[in-house]
């Protein structure tokens, strides 16, 4: 999963142009500092933006982390605005699935610059990355915690379906499992 770096223009209420970079040492820590505000309840968990982020980098050293999460290919891409980190995501591939399905991987937008339509176009690039490596099915889950409401609209607008829900361990909130064509 190697995708050049990207510029991609956004629309909406904000005209300035977005990178998508590849995690890099570089920007590792401060990937994992706006992912977890993000996403606080996965912070110490196996299934982590620290831990996979650091995967990331070091696939061999976080081995048996990937092989319980039953992940075999990932990738995570920081996205920029002049200069600044203004949203994360990534394409996760798992051992379970067909060769051609994938997962969207800790997407999100900074909490700092949301409203300006970026999750849109973000998700939009990265669906297009996973169409350009081959995936013809994209997946995702998200919860029903209140600051995900906005993320839960943008995919059924998108055209991402429900398929399953279930329990989120260790929280009260509901696990919400979705897909969609490429």
């Amino acid at each position: 999963m190697n995708v050049e770096l990207q510029t991609c223009p956004v629309f909406g209420n904000d005209e300035a142009a977005v990178s998508f970079e590849p995690l890099s040492y570089g920007t590792l820590e401060v990937a994992i500092l706006i992912a977890n505000s993000v996403f606080p309840e996965c912070v110490g968990s196996l299934e982590s933006p620290d831990v996979e982020y650091r995967a990331t980098l070091h696939p061999r050293r976080y081995r048996s982390e990937l092989q319980a999460l039953g992940v075999d290919a990932q990738q995570h891409w920081i996205v920029t605005r002049d200069g600044e980190i203004v949203g994360l995501t990534g394409l996760q591939h798992k051992t379970v699935d067909p060769f051609d399905v994938v997962w969207l991987g800790w997407f999100c937008v900074a909490p700092q610059v949301r409203g300006r339509k970026l999750g849109k176009r973000i998700l939009q690039q990265t669906m297009s990355m996973a169409r350009d490596q081959g995936y013809r099915i994209l997946r995702l889950w998200t919860t029903t915690r209140p600051s995900e409401v906005t993320a839960q609209e943008l995919y059924r607008r998108m055209g991402f379906r429900v398929t399953r829900k279930e329990p989120n361990p260790g929280t009260p909130f509901t696990r919400i499992y979705r897909r969609r064509k490429l």
